[in-house]
This record gives C-alpha cells, structure tokens and sequence, in this order.
C-alpha cells in the first residue's frame, strides 16, 4: 500500500529476494565481493522508468500589486518514488529448503504512488580505487524483471497475507526482516474490526496493529541473476 510522508512508508511486501545464480563455473570470494544488485522501479510493461515522479505547481512572481494580478509562474518539482535502500549486498543463507546460496535482499523498499509496477534488478560489478582497472567492471553485467505487482491505495487496500516460507527462513536465520503469521485484513472502521485482528492475532506475531493495513501486494516468483 502506497504512502506518500517520510513518517507513512509501507515497505513491498514480501521483501524483493534476488537469488545469483552462478552459471558460467564458481565465483571466487573476491570476485563476489565486488558484485553489487541495484533495484528500479520500471512500469508494468518494463520498459520505462517510474522512479521519479514530476509535479507542476503555478505559483505566483515577486512584485508590486495584487495577487488576482501577479502572473502565475508554473513551477516543477520532482520527488522520488521509491523509497528505502536500492543497493543490496550478497548475503550467504539457505533457502526454504535448506539449500545454500548467495541472496541479495531488499527489505525497506516502499513506493509511494498507487499502480502496477515491475522491479529491475541490475548486477554491477564494482572495483573502486586502488583496484586495478579491468574491462566489465563497473557497469552491469546482469539484468532481471520482476514480475508485475500491484500497489494500492489506503482505501483499496484487500489486507496482508502471511510472510512467505523464504522470508519465515531468512528471518530465522537473523536476517532482519518482518515476519507475519496470517492473512490481516483491512481494518474497516475504528472499533469492531480492530478489535477482532486482536482476538485472532497469534500470539507470536512481531507484527503491531498499526501494520493492518499497510502493504504491497507480492511479486508471486523470486528473481534469479545469473553470471
């Protein structure tokens, strides 16, 4: 569910996972080190970016006379609309599986405009001084497309669904990441609904009611980058 203040960021739920996959032979250490995952929001078709949003305001030029008689000037402002970190670093973890590997994950991501959107996940390859220059480095190397996903507005919001078997793996490893038990639907009204979510809550949710109703909806796969 989208939000548009600083102090109202509702993070995409579930975290966006990227998996690397390694199919050209092993990666060293040292070479997984200098591997960096960028996030971007892109539309639903994936092929423009929706990072930035543009706003045009009229206001009014400095200068003698009324206000009815001062030209309005149009002014544009931009604003982001993706918040949270858009880099990730290789975390070594298993699976829901217990399969090992290296995961790249975005857990404070929020977008703050309702709409259909797609992720895009670009692996870079990064060497900063005093490494020595090598060709392929600092560009990307790799490239993925989430699936589409939706982001509602406070009012439409259908509720949260239960963490994924992934996440509840993550989380259990020490991964900080936000873990929920059941389906918490939107809260309708102040009293009754409210109180309801309480009764049925599990025990050993970490998750506060002011979470009801906050969200986006889930990418249903998880990305894989392959190098």
């Amino acid at each position: 569910m989208c939000g548009f203040g600083e102090k109202d960021r509702r993070p995409i739920d579930p975290p966006p996972i990227v998996e690397l996959e390694e199919t050209k032979g092993p990666i060293s250490p040292g070479q997984r080190q200098q591997l960096v995952v960028q996030c971007t929001l892109w539309n639903e078709e994936g092929n423009e970016h929706r990072n930035i949003i543009r706003t045009t305001t009229g206001t009014a030029t400095a200068g003698l006379g009324t206000a009815e008689e001062l030209p309005v000037q149009p002014e544009e402002k931009h604003a982001r609309v993706m918040m949270g970190n858009i880099f990730a670093n290789a975390t070594y973890l298993e699976d829901e599986n217990g399969v090992p590997g290296h995961f790249y994950i975005f857990p404070d991501l929020s977008i703050r405009v309702e709409g259909r959107y797609r992720l895009k996940f670009d692996l870079l390859r990064i060497v900063l001084p005093p490494g020595p220059p090598s060709s392929g480095v600092n560009q990307v190397i790799a490239e993925v497309l989430s699936n589409t996903f939706v982001v509602f507005a406070a009012k439409k919001f259908p509720g949260m669904a239960p963490s994924t078997t992934l996440t509840r793996a993550f989380a259990r490893q020490g991964v900080k990441i936000s873990v929920r038990d059941e389906t918490r639907s939107r809260r309708e009204g102040k009293g009754g609904s409210k109180r309801a979510a309480r009764r049925h809550a599990s025990p050993d949710s970490d998750v506060d009611d002011d979470d009801d109703d906050s969200g986006t909806s889930r990418p249903p796969k998880r990305p894989r980058i392959e190098e």
